[in-house]
């Protein structure tokens, strides 16, 4: 009868089960909640990367244009303007 209790009680019960569950949802909800704001806040730094990059590409246009002594536009390579020959 004593082997026959011991099996009885080895294992978890119903109560334990729903309690680890519980704990588990618990820390699966605050893992998403920090990827999710980790991914929001890599898409606002690429967006900002971006912007960072475009004032870099028109900073160096209007260098060069400057040191050149004139302009030309990518839009309109038929059409250079020429403000100095």
């Amino acid at each position: 009868m004593n082997i026959r209790n011991q099996n009885a009680r080895s294992g978890f019960s119903l109560v334990e089960m729903m309690v680890a569950i519980a704990i588990f949802m618990v820390v699966a909800v605050i893992a998403v909640a920090a990827l999710l704001k980790i991914v929001d806040a890599n898409r606002k730094s690429e967006t900002l990367q971006d912007a960072v990059n475009n004032i870099n590409f028109a900073m160096d246009s209007i260098t060069r244009e400057v040191r050149v002594g004139r302009i030309t536009t990518a839009f309109l390579r038929r059409l250079p303007i020429l403000v100095q020959a």
